[in-house]
């Protein structure tokens, strides 16, 4: 396991930093061992592995995926792929994600990737989000056309819970296979449970490894109850905020973890985002943010506070070539060095300067992005922003602004809407 360390030595000083936090995890430590929080205590499991692989099993055979989902029911396989993200000009199988509604960008799925060569997984925990039945109708259009209605089935995977709904009929109308989304797992939290193992393992990302990472986080905090990395960083956060801290910038320093930053932001800011409370999350990368953000970050209004994902890329990837290095003196920084020690050298000056600017800065560091450190994380944010959600006496689990939206836009579809 080597998600190891989190530095909090300039994150959150206030006597408000411990408060209650004992409470907390004694809460959600009597929740989760009784069995109140499953998107927790799912990645204790082994056996439903073997369920998920056969379903997928389904859709392994073709070329192109398409995932069509939006929010929690795609970013956290979204960011579980980036494990096995191919490199550029890879031309094997491939697996899209749309998210969106953009009339544009559902008109490409009758030409790219070719229906009659390509799977879909469709994921509703709800069986009625608009934007994922939009796409889903677009694409059985598509299929109707290209294989017939009589083998629809063959290119369709659903997920969405057992209940009477929308996207329910249309699976039922075309023998579709379905698995059921756990009714007691809300989007946001869903990606240990088949919303995201079942993404994963049609792409050959270890399912076992990122369980036995979030495994990891969470039977340590069963031991370390309020000093555990999650507990102290929630309690911390929720410190900043009260100081008036109210912007929270995850930035990474690997790509395959800029879409995990992403996937935070949804779960921090829905889970936390309520009753005039929360703090507004920002998704940054290191190193392009260093170049569109870190001004800010460093003099502008003292706002944020600043979590850094950090690995221990030193010494990996390419030398730089002596020869086009003697052509100029003021490359010789480059002189036996790696692109990860660029690297290194990049974070270790972000984190220098967000220190020296008295920036509420702390690291989170891992030696690699792994199957194991992935789960790890992802397990870490989870207790964490339940614990923050336990500090500011809110519930972690509900969305009820989205829900108003969702009403509405249903509401002008059927009535008709200019704007």
């Amino acid at each position: 396991m080597t998600f190891v360390t989190q530095d909090l030595s300039t994150f959150g000083q206030s006597s408000a930093y411990t408060q209650g936090v004992v409470a907390a995890v004694e809460s959600v430590v009597q929740k989760e061992v009784s069995g109140a929080l499953p998107a927790l205590s799912c990645v204790m499991r082994e056996d439903d592995l073997e369920d998920f692989g056969h379903l997928a099993r389904h859709l392994a055979g073709f070329e192109h995926l398409v995932l069509l989902g939006t929010g929690g029911s795609s970013l956290g396989a979204k960011s579980l792929l980036e494990l096995v993200r191919p490199p550029l000009g890879y031309k094997g199988k491939s697996f899209h994600f749309v998210e969106n509604v953009d009339p544009h960008t559902l008109a490409s799925l009758r030409a790219y990737p070719q229906p009659s060569k390509t799977g879909y997984l469709v994921i509703s925990k709800s069986g009625t989000t608009a934007e994922t039945l939009a796409q889903f109708l677009c694409v059985l259009d598509a299929l109707r056309l290209s294989v017939g209605d009589g083998h629809v089935r063959d290119h369709v995977l659903v997920i969405t819970q057992n209940d009477d709904t929308p996207l329910r009929a249309l699976a039922n109308k075309y023998d579709i296979p379905v698995c059921d989304h756990p009714k007691d797992i809300g989007g946001r939290f869903s990606v240990f449970s088949c919303v995201g193992m079942i993404p994963a393992l049609l792409m050959g990302v270890d399912v076992s490894g990122v369980r036995n990472g979030a495994r990891s986080v969470l039977e340590r905090l069963r031991v370390e109850k309020a000093t555990h990395a999650a507990a102290t960083g929630a309690a911390a956060c929720v410190a900043l905020a009260q100081e008036g801290k109210g912007v929270h910038v995850m930035m990474p320093y690997s790509d395959r973890l800029a879409v995990f930053s992403k996937w935070w932001v949804q779960l921090w800011a829905e889970s936390l985002g309520k009753e005039g409370q929360g703090t507004f999350p920002v998704a940054a990368l290191g190193t392009v943010d260093q170049h569109s953000q870190l001004q800010l970050f460093l003099e502008g209004a003292p706002l944020g506070a600043y979590t850094l994902l950090l690995t221990n890329p030193q010494g990996r990837g390419d030398a730089f070539n002596v020869a086009d290095l003697s052509l100029d003196p003021r490359l010789s920084y480059f002189s036996s060095r790696t692109v990860g020690d660029l690297l290194a050298a990049e974070q270790e000056a972000t984190l220098m300067c967000l220190r020296s600017a008295k920036r509420p800065v702390r690291t989170l560091c891992m030696d690699d992005v792994t199957p194991q450190t992935l789960g790890a994380l992802m397990m870490h944010a989870f207790l964490e922003v339940i614990l923050a959600a336990e500090l500011m006496g809110i519930d972690a689990f509900s969305q009820p602004a989205v829900e108003e939206g969702k009403i509405l836009t249903r509401q002008f579809m059927q009535e008709g809407y200019a704007a």
